[in-house]
């Protein structure tokens, strides 16, 4: 097959032969910048694989081997290819078994544990399309998937399988201080449920398959890109397959191409449902306080509504992409149903032996029966999400209903309020006329005082009884002048009373008449 190479600054030329890349489909450039990326990025200096080696023996059982292999090891097994393996599974995560500890700021506790030398000869060996490693190099971009029929009898296959699984939380005052927890309204990112104390974490799992008809051999790379805190979650699916191939047959295996993807799906549909369960119980909390909090009426419910308003949002983000990755889960179980013919063998026995036909009947009749189980349990799942969906936006439309509420209350009384500062202030503009109006009558009689003083003196002339005449004629004299002087303040004074103020004096003696004459 003629190829053609094209190097990598500072890296080993690679290949870009027709069974590996898609001169169609594919940029050149933009995949070598990926898997460059890929190596330096994401691949380890140190293998460690899971290796799962299956072939058949004289009797009707498989003999398994499942074993760690480290560089050397793998890249033997690599250049020297048992033809007599049935079926192969290479496992590929982030993290030794060995590593009890976490450290988070360590780069190398993040890396898929496969050197360079062995990805590119795994790669070139195995003929694995270039684009399946550009998915895995940039996981946060949504992928199809891909079928290929590489000749009459050798076919290939490849998926990036979206999980999401619960795990307790281990502190929830770390989340504040790291990265992932500071931008949790993205859904790459984990999400933090305080109501139920777990974390809902998310990542990719990428599954190769590669059959040839004719020999009935199958080649599975199975990379799991959960970090180094979940190995236990990444080696379920692979411990699964190795109990799952102990009670398996030849002539089973060989009608059964499906059956490791079988596996890995049903694992993220279980994960997926213990994910949407826990994602439903903390909505329960949230709607547990928002009803307490109306039904209390308390006058803190704006700052219970800030506390409530980012989580439930928060969780809206992480629930539309929950959906989309579960459409992408239904697409990969519609590949399967569809391309299910093209992976079947073509060397089956026919005819002679009713017995053995029936058997791989049965296994072919029973394997679409798990897929469509598969995507039967998806559909509920996913019908599951669009409760929870529509459960959320009930909880906002409550929540935004109740500040609104609240929101129309306060202004209803800072209305009232308003309406009483400005009854006040005609009260008090009222008060003060008639104080004025008191006022200028009071300035009157104090004249009117001023002038009556001098005889209200006990000066020695006016005591004396000869001085009588005098007091008498400043008597007269002056009480005439007071009397004169009087009557003119008095008119003067009528005169520059406004008529309004005067009217509205003469109301409110008349109203203080009417009260006193009231029994």
């Amino acid at each position: 097959m003629a190829s053609a190479s094209l190097a990598i600054p500072g890296k080993t030329p690679q290949s870009f032969d027709p069974a590996c890349f898609d001169h169609d489909l594919d940029c050149k450039e933009d995949m070598k910048v990926a898997l460059s990326d890929f190596e330096e990025k994401t691949l380890s200096k140190e293998t460690y694989i899971n290796v799962i080696s299956v072939s058949k023996n004289d009797s009707d059982k498989l003999d398994i081997e499942s074993s760690f292999k480290d560089e050397k090891q793998t890249l033997d097994h690599l250049r020297h290819q048992n033809n007599t393996n049935s079926l192969e599974i290479y496992g590929i995560a982030c993290v030794l078994p060995s590593q009890q500890k976490v450290r988070d700021n360590d780069d190398e506790f993040r890396r898929l544990k496969i050197s360079i030398p062995v990805f590119r000869d795994l790669m070139f060996i195995r003929q694995i399309p270039r684009v399946f490693f550009v998915a895995l190099a940039q996981p946060e971009q949504v992928c199809g998937t891909g079928f290929r029929r590489l000749s009459s009898d050798v076919w290939d296959y490849w998926c990036m399988l979206p999980v999401r699984f619960r795990i307790d939380c281990r502190d929830a005052n770390i989340h504040a201080a790291s990265r992932a927890g500071k931008n949790q309204m993205d859904p790459v990112y984990y999400i933090h449920l305080s109501g139920v104390e777990s974390d809902i974490r998310g990542s990719h799992v990428g599954i190769f398959v590669r059959g040839d008809s004719r020999t009935g051999n199958i080649t599975f790379v199975v990379v799991s890109l959960l970090d180094q805190r979940f190995w236990l979650v990444a080696q379920e699916p692979l411990k699964q397959i190795t109990g799952s191939l102990t009670q398996k047959t030849p002539k089973y295996l060989e009608k059964s191409p499906c059956f490791v993807l079988l596996i890995y799906l049903a694992s993220a549909l279980r994960w997926w449902n213990s994910v949407l369960l826990c994602f439903n119980k903390q909505l329960i909390k949230h709607e547990e306080i928002l009803q307490k909090e109306i039904a209390d009426e308390k006058s803190n419910f704006l700052n219970t509504s800030k506390g409530l308003s980012l989580p439930l949002h928060i969780m809206a983000a992480h629930l539309h992409r929950y959906k989309t990755e579960l459409q992408r889960t239904e697409f990969i179980l519609s590949d399967l149903l569809t391309h299910r013919p093209d992976m079947m063998t073509s060397n089956g026995p026919s005819g002679g032996d009713d017995a053995l036909g029936s058997s791989i009947s049965l296994s072919i009749d029973r394997e679409r029966e798990k897929l469509e189980q598969l995507a039967s349990k998806l559909k509920v799942i996913s019908s599951f999400s669009n409760e929870i969906e529509r459960k959320l936006q009930n909880i906002l439309a409550l929540l935004f209903n109740q500040i609104q509420a609240i929101n129309d209350k306060a202004l209803q009384d800072i209305l009232s309020a308003a309406q009483r500062d400005a009854q006040i202030s005609q009260e008090i503009s009222k008060q003060s006329h008639l104080l004025t109006i008191s006022m200028k009558r009071d300035s009157i009689a104090m004249k009117t005082a001023m002038f009556a003083m001098p005889f209200f003196s006990q000066t020695k002339y006016l005591t004396a009884s000869s001085q009588v005449w005098i007091w008498v004629m400043l008597t007269v004299i002056s009480t005439i002048i007071a009397f004169i002087g009087f009557n003119y303040v008095i008119k003067r004074g009528e005169g520059s009373v406004d008529p309004e103020l005067d009217y509205d004096l003469t109301e409110k003696q008349n109203e203080t008449r009417s009260s006193q004459l009231l029994p």
